[in-house]
């Protein structure tokens, strides 16, 4: 059972007769001709005129075959038909050509970009496809790049915006081409390539600057970064330094780590050339490394390509040194004190700083001291609970204090993740008077295992995502949340970046919260709503829409969450600007969208006044400053989404701001989190791409060439148990949730890499959604390919009715079978082909009628 290489909508045969009465049975001899001549004859022409290679759109095609007799209808019906059915084909497909190219689109390579957006988009391929090349999407890619280099470049860029659609081609294409690709884009923005891929290839070859991290995600993480970079034609005008500036700070987030860490250990490992200086990427990374130390700001102004650096308007030589070595000491005194000793000195700062190192850094030689990872965990918890001074001792279960301290650390690591977080923990913290405990012992534990989670899964995983949903269920069942704050928790979900939490997880928490706001709406409280008279319900109900809270409303449920107002706004505002603090551009932002000058939200609120405080307490070039400004920047980007002008405003007075300012540290730092900032937003703007109708290549069913992967079901728990994929019948994460799948196709095809779109079935098998991108990692090795030998061997040696049959025998047979998979009332379809041979499935001592492996989300219907 094969694609159908050419799809009919619909075929009318219009005939006149001069006697009705052989109208009935003529129809009856046509529907048989059509079936057993026309169809074929159809098929025939449509190939032989058609390019291969080429997807042909025709509305509607008319022939007029004149004349036939009633005695010779099939014959003269056919003889006639051919030649006019191939003249018409001709014809229309010319006028198809012309329109094509009038619009400004290649009508040779138009179907090749299509199936590329397409594949990126669903991870299939279109119907009209031929799935059986493995190599089908690096193939195609690299004929675009020598056809339609403009025109790819563009639908990259528009693929770029979504995480999952640039990875799919990374995933699938060779080296050789994704350089090419980078080479285009960097063209595309006027900007000579060869630079950048040298120190892209050197970037590549960087793998153990990380430890823990394998060869292939490392590649895959690259070329991601990478890409995403190249897609933002102003990352191109401001040199090697601003370039991997950002795509560092995206290689860190995808490889779980932290941009610092990330960044010592490529200085670390970097290479020299043979008259003993830095490599070019080493010559990149040396200077923002130095920029991470607060020695210089790095600038593409003062790099030179032959490997000399200056400063112009630093102090003396000497003045520099020294500077330099009292801010090595300065650093390692912060960074190696105890934390007990940092609470002692500088309280909470301190303590986040050793969180942050413990989580992203971790010394070798303290480790080994820990005795191992265990005990470098049971540190963080300690760390984490050393803010407060409360017994450490009390942190015995899931319903202890939930102090301060470690709610504020928490709220600021899912915050900086984008989890959009900022509503429910403000309603979290209002039900809960300052220095409580958390609201009941659920919700504390959900709480503090949607962090852990974040942590070790990243954001976007399934695991972090059913942690939110778990803190979100718990908070809308026990709050009893009002309409104002469903409207906010509401309001951010929908403006959730898409790398933030998984798109299956943001749809069912807005469904969730949708449901309650629908309850509480339809109740309604006709006092309430008389409390809040006239034109202020107006405006508060506005600033609720827009994802603004009411200060008033605040400042009634908790002392922290109070009115800022106007005068209180400017004194700040005079006092931090007198400082040189570069405020004025983020000020006039968070004004702007705050009518009447209230804060927006008791987290910004929080997080100004406390810049204030700390300012005028310890001045502004003080870490403590540095550290506060820090923390509302944050929450006003995860919470206020500027606009792209607002960005560059806030961007160019950091770029301006006297060094004395704010520490060097805390500048940089802020760069990068606007400049990230500012990517993501121009992605969204991204030069468009050409007009590609995708809906045409969709189908409501999959063909697939590896229909009998289901003989095998009662065989494949206990190979994945022995292969250590799972654990009481449960897939142990992901990652081997899609080795499992890979396998599967491997145990068809031998292929030691599959390409996604040859695995629908394998997804359906082992319980994976068929959006989500496939990521095998390394070949299949030598003890995974025997065990799916030792699993075939086992198979046939069950079947007695098989006897001898060899391994290779067995998947021609049956394994490699045609088929399509559909949906039906709520249950996956599977219709296999049937051969002559198959009688013998009845003799199997099992059978293969339905399919319900424990993994699996919904049973399989098999039709045989």
């Amino acid at each position: 059972m094969s694609a159908p290489r050419h799809r009919i909508r619909r075929l009318v045969l219009e005939v006149t007769l001069r006697d009705e009465r052989l109208a009935w049975p003529l129809q009856s001899e046509l529907s048989r001709i059509q079936s057993q001549s026309i169809e074929g004859l159809i098929d025939r022409c449509c190939t032989e005129i058609g390019a291969q290679d080429r997807l042909h759109r025709i509305e509607s095609l008319v022939v007029d075959v004149g004349e036939v007799s009633h005695e010779n209808l099939e014959r003269e019906l056919i003889e006639k038909l051919e030649p006019l059915l191939r003249k018409a084909l001709a014809v229309q497909i010319q006028k198809e050509d012309e329109a094509t190219a009038l619009s400004g689109d290649d009508p040779e390579t138009l179907s090749q970009l299509e199936l590329v957006a397409f594949f990126a988009h669903t991870g299939s391929l279109p119907w009209w496809a031929d799935a059986s090349k493995p190599k089908l999407v690096d193939e195609t890619l690299g004929l675009l790049l020598r056809r339609a280099t403009r025109p790819l470049v563009a639908v990259v860029r528009t693929l770029a915006r979504e995480r999952a659609d640039l990875s799919r081609i990374i995933l699938h294409c060779e080296g050789e081409r994704l350089s090419a690709l980078f080479a285009a884009l960097a063209a595309s923005s006027s900007i000579s390539p060869s630079e950048r891929s040298v120190e892209l290839d050197a970037l590549l070859q960087a793998g153990r600057a990380v430890a823990g991290i394998e060869p292939a995600r490392f590649r895959n993480a690259v070329w991601l970064a990478a890409l995403r970079a190249a897609c933002i034609e102003e990352s191109w005008s401001g040199g090697p330094v601003s370039f991997w500036r950002g795509a560092l700070a995206h290689l860190a987030l995808e490889l779980g780590v932290t941009y610092r860490s990330l960044l010592t250990g490529l200085h670390a490992n970097r290479g020299v050339n043979l008259d003993g200086r830095p490599d070019p990427l080493g010559m990149v990374v040396q200077s923002l490394y130095r920029e991470l130390r607060g020695e210089v700001p790095a600038s593409d102004s003062v790099f030179h390509r032959d490997g000399a650096e200056t400063a112009i308007g630093l102090p003396a030589e000497a003045l520099g040194e020294a500077r330099r070595l009292v801010q090595e000491q300065l650093a390692e005194v912060e960074g190696q004190g105890s934390g007990a000793e940092q609470v002692e000195r500088t309280g909470r700062r301190l303590v986040q700083e050793q969180l942050a190192e413990v989580e992203g850094q971790g010394s070798g030689a303290e480790q080994v001291e820990r005795t191992g990872r265990r005990l470098v965990q049971e540190q963080l918890a300690e760390v984490e609970g050393q803010g407060s001074g409360a017994e450490r001792g009390e942190r015995t279960g899931a319903g202890e204090a939930l102090r301060a301290e470690e709610t504020e650390a928490i709220q600021e690591r899912l915050e900086r993740w984008g989890i959009p977080i900022v509503a429910l923990f403000e309603e979290l913290r209002a039900a809960v008077p300052p220095g409580g405990t958390a609201h009941g012992d659920s919700v504390f534990k959900v709480w503090r295992d949607l962090d852990q989670q974040a942590r070790e899964h990243g954001p976007s995983a399934a695991e972090t995502g059913a942690g939110f949903l778990r803190l979100l269920r718990q908070v809308l069942a026990s709050q009893r949340l009002s309409q104002r704050a469903l409207w906010r928790i509401l309001g951010e979900l929908e403006h959730a970046a898409a790398a933030s939490l998984p798109a299956e997880t943001l749809g069912e928490a807005r469904r969730l919260v949708q449901e309650q706001l629908a309850e509480v709406e339809g109740q309604g409280s006709g006092a309430e709503q008389g409390e809040r008279t006239g034109r202020r319900l107006v405006q508060e109900q506005l600033a609720e829409v827009e994802g603004e809270g009411s200060g008033a409303e605040r400042g009634e449920r908790t002392g922290e969450g109070e009115a800022l107002l106007a005068e209180e706004t400017e004194a700040i505002q005079e006092r931090l600007e007198r400082w040189g603090i570069p405020i004025v551009a983020l000020f006039e932002e968070l004004r702007a969208a705050v009518p009447g000058g209230t804060a927006h939200g008791d987290s910004i609120f929080k997080a100004w006044r406390d810049l204030d405080q700390l300012a005028r307490e310890h001045g502004p070039s003080a870490a403590e400053t540095g550290a506060g400004f820090l923390r509302l920047l944050r929450r006003a980007l995860a919470s206020q989404r500027p606009s792209q002008r607002a960005l560059r405003r806030i961007l160019e007075e950091l770029e301006h701001a006297a060094a004395a300012s704010l520490p060097a540290e805390a500048l940089g730092e802020a760069r990068r989190l606007v400049q990230s900032v500012t990517s993501e937003a121009m992605l969204k703007v991204a030069n468009k791409a050409p007009s590609l109708d995708l809906t045409y290549s969709e189908s409501d069913e999959i063909y697939v060439e590896n229909a009998g992967l289901v003989i095998l079901w009662p065989f494949l728990g206990h190979a994945f148990e022995r292969l250590e994929l799972t654990a009481d019948k449960q897939f142990k994460d992901r990652s081997a949730q899609h080795r499992a799948v890979g396998l599967l196709q491997y145990l068809v095809t031998e292929d030691g890499s599959p390409p996604e779109f040859q695995l629908p079935l394998a997804k359906v098998l082992c319980g994976l959604r068929l959006a989500e991108v496939f990521e095998f990692g390394p070949p299949v090795t030598e003890v995974e390919a025997e065990e799916c030998a030792n699993l075939l061997a086992a198979v046939i040696a069950n079947a007695p009715i098989l006897k001898e049959m060899s391994i290779a025998g067995f998947r021609g047979s049956f394994l490699l079978r045609k088929g399509v998979l559909s949906t039906r009332d709520g249950t996956w379809l599977l219709r296999v082909a049937r051969a002559p041979y198959d009688v013998v499935l009845d003799r199997f001592p099992w059978g293969m009628g339905w399919v319900k492996l424990p993994w699996m989300e919904a049973p399989l219907c098999v039709e045989w």
